[in-house]
């Protein structure tokens, strides 16, 4: 969504309008991500108010949630320089996919 505002500000070629139009597209097919956890607030003794945090949704008598999310990994591709390097000296082209896919494995983890 970011994307979309800088280029409503900037202004874009037909091109890169139809890049960034994908782009939003695949990230709205992607599902709704589910809460890994609930943050709930609970009155205690009707003189203060605790917070909980738990696995499974708030209780009924639960006075403020919030969901909990984990923050989606970016993907890390190969700069120029980790390419070059990853492929130095192999002229087999397996073996250059070979390199290439260990070095975005130890990126990505």
């Amino acid at each position: 969504m970011q994307q979309a505002l800088d280029a409503l500000e900037e202004g874009l070629t037909s091109k890169q309008w139809r890049e960034l139009i994908t782009a939003l597209r695949e990230k709205l097919a992607q599902p709704e991500q589910e809460p890994v956890a609930w943050k709930w607030k609970e009155r205690v003794n009707d003189e203060f108010d605790h917070w909980v945090v738990t696995a499974s949704e708030p209780p009924p008598y639960a006075i403020e949630t919030h969901p909990l999310y984990t923050a989606p990994r970016q993907w890390q591709g190969l700069t120029k320089k980790e390419f070059l390097a990853a492929v130095d000296g192999l002229e087999d082209l397996e073996d250059c996919w070979v390199a290439i896919e260990a070095k975005l494995k130890e990126k990505n983890g």
